[in-house]
């Protein structure tokens, strides 16, 4: 009896492991990042400003000298409104998009965090 139940843990334990393991192979396989900052809390953004012209946002990012410029239609940034490019600063946590946002409200008043995923 106990041979079976062996079995069974293990066969539905494997599928886990292997995630576990990817998930390890992938991590390693990035560079580092800010004060380790896990995947799921990175994925926040800090937002300048947004153009439905991607001249428009390059422009403004140029001009200011401050962020880059995403696609907001990219299936990189799920939770974004398509259809817009974006001056941001990020990935990063949450606080820090929050508080990168407010810095920048000097130059940009409506300037705020969001989360990409």
């Amino acid at each position: 009896m106990f041979k079976p139940m062996m079995i069974v843990l293990t066969v539905l334990a494997l599928p886990a492991l292997a995630g576990a393991a990817s998930v390890e192979q992938q991590s390693q396989a990035r560079p580092a990042g800010p004060a380790n900052v896990r995947m799921a809390q990175a994925c926040w953004y800090a937002i300048m400003a947004c153009s439905p012209s991607r001249s428009e946002a390059n422009r403004w990012s140029s001009s200011h000298g401050v962020g880059r410029v995403i696609n907001t239609s990219s299936d990189e940034f799920p939770n974004f409104t398509p259809g817009y490019y974006c001056v941001v600063e990020g990935p990063m946590s949450q606080s820090e998009a929050q508080s990168t946002a407010r810095s920048y409200r000097g130059i940009s008043p409506t300037s705020y965090a969001k989360s990409g995923c």
